[in-house]
């Protein structure tokens, strides 16, 4: 599965500049050259491929991209469309001047037999760039500073809408931005009036955070239940792509109840009400694969969890008084670092 699997069917570019009366709409579609088809591309096939998008569903049959989006399957009018929905997200930037100026590139795509329609709000960056000035004794270079500089292939949009032309499905990534003096997703909110989920990263960490919380008052903050957890949650990814909530709280707090529920409340309080989730990329299990432990003797060790349970490699031994020994095993060399 690569970027090559998109098919780019049409694309615009539209010039939304909030500090102008109007926006810039264009009558014409974008020239699809393999560079530009490329560059639109790269960008679809990164919010695909990534665990920071939310899902929702385009359902609300009075809110004004619901209706465009209708027509637009009616009529395929794809430039009048885009020009529409252009007006509509123009008008919300103007009465909120939080909401960054930018270009918008709308493209439909094909991809794994679906039909996709894609909003890429492309904010604005600042640049410097050379500038050649003529005066009377020839050329004179200079630098300016350029304050509508797209994105480049290597960054990551803040903010785009895929919509699933087959059952209007969306993937939204979006930032808060101030609203009626609120910090609010405006994008999904106000423009495409839908409630998403959470996305699969924010699900992630509102459990591992939840469980360090959980493991702090009822386990005393227990090195080998929280290495134990990581385990697990390492272990259902490279098994099943993703997590059953429930399965793992209970294999890591087993009979403690009042842990478990307290555990599903704290979640359910942050919006997370689906038990079961996917991840894509394994990067957002980077602070996972290790553990490291702190003594009170002043000792650091960094352990990799795929060798926590491996006991002819680690181990854990509670001493009669108390105090833990850590066994490490079957070393064959040491080297200084």
């Amino acid at each position: 599965m690569d970027k090559d699997s998109i098919k780019v069917t049409n694309a615009i570019v539209h010039i939304l500049d909030s500090s102008m009366d109007m926006p810039v709409l264009s009558n014409a579609r974008l020239d699809l050259s393999e560079e530009i088809e490329d560059f639109i591309k790269i960008h679809i096939f990164k919010i695909l491929m990534s665990d920071n998008y939310k899902a929702t569903q385009l359902d609300d049959c009075d809110n004004y991209c619901y209706k465009e989006l209708s027509t637009y399957l009616d009529n395929n009018d794809f430039i009048a469309a885009t020009k529409n929905l252009s007006l509509q997200l123009f008008t919300l930037m103007k009465k909120n001047v939080d909401i960054p100026a930018a270009d918008l590139i709308f493209a439909t795509f094909n991809y794994e037999g679906d039909s996709y329609f894609s909003i890429l709000k492309m904010n604005y960056k600042s640049s410097y760039i050379h500038f050649v000035e003529t005066i009377d004794t020839g050329a004179k270079n200079t630098i300016i500073k350029q304050k509508t500089v797209l994105p480049s292939e290597a960054q990551s949009l803040d903010e785009v809408v895929i919509i699933n032309l087959d059952d209007f499905s969306v993937k939204i990534v979006e930032k808060k931005y101030l609203i009626n003096g609120q910090k609010e997703y405006y994008l999904s909110h106000y423009y495409l009036g839908c409630q998403p989920e959470l996305s699969s990263k924010s699900k992630l960490d509102i459990v591992t955070k939840t469980a360090d919380q959980i493991n702090k008052k009822h386990f005393n903050d227990d090195i080998e239940k929280k290495m134990q957890f990581k385990k697990i949650l390492l272990d259902n990814y490279d098994e099943h792509g993703g997590f059953n909530v429930d399965d793992v709280i209970n294999e890591v707090f087993e009979n403690n109840v009042e842990a478990k529920n307290e555990f599903k409340e704290k979640i359910i309080n942050q919006g997370l009400d689906k038990k079961e989730f996917q991840i894509q990329s394994k990067s957002n299990f980077k602070k996972l694969e290790r553990q490291i432990i702190k003594t009170d003797t002043g000792i650091e060790i960094n352990i990799p969890l795929d060798q926590y349970a491996d006991t002819d490699r680690l181990e854990f031994i509670t001493n009669t008084d108390g105090t833990i020994s850590i066994l490490i095993k079957n070393v064959g060399k040491l080297v200084g670092r």
